[in-house]
């Protein structure tokens, strides 16, 4: 976990390299981790102190969703931001009820 208030590390999840470059040059001065998918990233979880999770659009689907949830079997009080290309109330209803902290849509 951080101990400086202004460093974090940030743990990104998906398959798309190009989502996982460009968020990574949004983070400049934060340790950041990446996954391509929910088995890797749970093993991160465990191997490293990570601050904040953020899923991208590979995951924001009603399946993904619940795939995404299962970060908080490793890390229950995990934040958890979902990242997705276009909202709708099916995904957003499952994201905040399986404890996703936020869904945000691209671009960020």
């Amino acid at each position: 976990m951080a101990t400086d208030s202004a460093t974090y590390s940030v743990l990104l999840v998906d398959a798309d390299d190009g989502f996982l470059g460009e968020t990574k040059s949004l983070l400049d001065g934060h340790k950041v981790y990446s996954a391509r998918n929910i088995s890797d990233a749970q093993r991160k979880l465990v191997e490293e102190g990570i601050d904040l999770a953020i899923v991208g659009p590979t995951f924001a689907h009603e399946a993904g969703v619940a795939e995404t949830t299962l970060l908080f079997d490793v890390q229950p009080s995990l934040p958890v931001l979902l990242v997705s290309e276009g909202l709708n109330t099916t995904v957003l209803r499952a994201a905040l009820r399986g404890g996703i902290k936020d869904v945000m849509e691209t671009p960020l």
